[in-house]
């Protein structure tokens, strides 16, 4: 064979070699990613008079309790058969649902004329019953070393009179007068709710005096816990002859809850217990 023919020979099977070779693809690249150019957050504006550095907002208050007055319907007056003579205001009247309650007795007198207010308390934004209910109360009236005129008594707008026949005033003595002490003969205790965020609770004592010289006298009061321990003293003149006639009395004592925590109270008062219940502030 000739040295050109070899040669054509050789070629052909070099093709033919290369045609029966698999196809290789070349192999992926991954396009490069540009990273995103930071952006400048520019925060909200604030509203006007607002701050960041302003304190949080405070929970509200407690509601406050709603006064008002007692509906007086009738005034009667007593007079004690005693020297000097005791003058006692008999009022009744009624509240307007089952929520509200006698908050205090005050009087005050202007010349010939006492004033005498009967306010109450209530729980403010508290649903209650719409029933009336009917009270009582003796007041006594402060009259030792008054002339001997003719008084008239406005108890919340209901009126009535009384008249000293004597001037009310006690004998020239050459020492002071002794003084028999004792404690209250007490029937009923009966400690009202007070209002949430009140700084005192009322409580209404009812009970008799065994005489018309006996007057009650000093409230001692202490607190052991949750139990409050009250003593309503008496006290009469050693040396006067007085009538034998049972006097019942009403006294309404204030309680300082100031600072106390929620729960049951319990309050004894010469003997005779009652309780009342301490509502939460909030």
């Amino acid at each position: 064979m000739s040295r050109t023919r070899l040669l054509a020979v050789v070629a052909l099977w070099t093709v033919a070699a290369v045609a029966c070779l698999p196809e290789i693809e070349p192999p992926a690249v991954e396009p490069t990613v540009e990273p995103a150019p930071a952006r400048a957050v520019t925060p909200a504006p604030a509203e006007p008079g607002s701050s960041d550095s302003s304190p949080p907002t405070k929970a509200p208050p407690p509601s406050a309790a709603e006064t008002g007055k007692a509906r007086v319907e009738s005034v009667e007056i007593m007079i004690l058969e005693s020297f000097p003579v005791q003058v006692r205001v008999r009022a009744a009247g009624y509240l307007p649902d089952g929520c509200t309650q006698i908050d205090r007795v005050t009087q005050e007198r202007i010349g010939d004329a006492f004033q005498v207010t009967i306010s109450t308390v209530r729980p403010a934004g508290v649903a209650c019953t719409e029933a009336l209910v009917s009270f009582e109360r003796n007041i006594p009236l402060d009259v030792v070393g008054l002339p001997a005129v003719t008084y008239v008594v406005d108890v919340n707008g209901v009126q009535s009179s009384f008249e000293l026949s004597v001037d009310n005033v006690l004998p020239q003595e050459a020492g002071p007068r002794k003084m028999v002490k004792g404690e209250a003969p007490v029937e009923s205790v009966d400690a009202g709710l007070p209002a949430p965020g009140a700084a005192h609770a009322n409580v209404l004592v009812e009970g008799y005096l065994p005489d018309g010289c006996t007057t009650l006298g000093k409230v001692i009061q202490e607190r052991d816990g949750r139990t409050f321990r009250i003593t309503l003293t008496t006290e009469r003149p050693a040396d006067m002859q007085c009538i034998t006639v049972i006097v019942p009395f009403e006294q309404v004592i204030q309680l300082d809850v100031t600072d106390l925590e929620p729960g049951t109270y319990s309050v004894v008062v010469n003997g005779v217990k009652g309780s009342f219940e301490l509502p939460p502030a909030g």
